[in-house]
C-alpha cells in the first residue's frame, strides 16, 4: 500500500521550515487516535488540568479539531489546540514550550458563571 505525504509535509517542504512563522491546521485525522469532536462534553475534560502533557490530553480526549502553531521571532513558539464540544462550545488549550498545558478556556459552566 502506497502512502501519500500529508498536505502539511508538502507545504513545509515547499516553503522551507526555517521560513515558517505560523501554521493552522483543521480537520485532522489519525489512524491511532480517536476524533471525538462534536461529541465531547465538559466531563470528558475533568482530568485535564494545567500541567497535563500533550500526550495525556490526546490519549484522553482524542485529536483536536484544529491546531495552531506560531513562532514569531520576538516571542516563544506557542501551540494551541481547539476541541468542539457537543453543545457547540469550543475548548481552547494553550501549551507551553515543553508541551504541557498552560491555559484552558471554554470549560466554564455557563449555568454557574455570572455576567456583568
Amino acid at each position: 500500500m502506497k502512502t501519500c505525504p500529508s498536505s502539511v509535509t508538502v507545504l513545509l517542504s515547499n516553503i522551507g521550515i526555517d521560513r515558517l512563522s505560523s501554521l493552522d491546521v483543521e480537520n485532522l485525522n489519525s489512524e491511532r487516535l480517536a476524533n471525538k469532536n462534536g461529541s465531547l462534553n465538559r466531563e470528558d475534560f475533568a482530568n485535564i488540568k494545567i500541567g497535563t502533557s500533550y500526550s495525556d490530553l490526546v490519549n484522553t480526549v482524542g485529536i483536536p479539531s484544529r491546531v495552531s502553531w506560531s513562532s514569531m521571532m520576538s516571542s516563544e513558539p506557542f501551540l494551541i489546540f481547539y476541541y468542539k464540544l457537543s453543545e457547540a462550545h469550543l475548548v481552547t488549550i494553550h501549551f507551553e514550550s515543553h508541551r504541557t498545558i498552560s491555559e484552558m478556556t471554554g470549560l466554564e459552566d455557563s449555568a454557574t458563571s455570572t455576567s456583568p
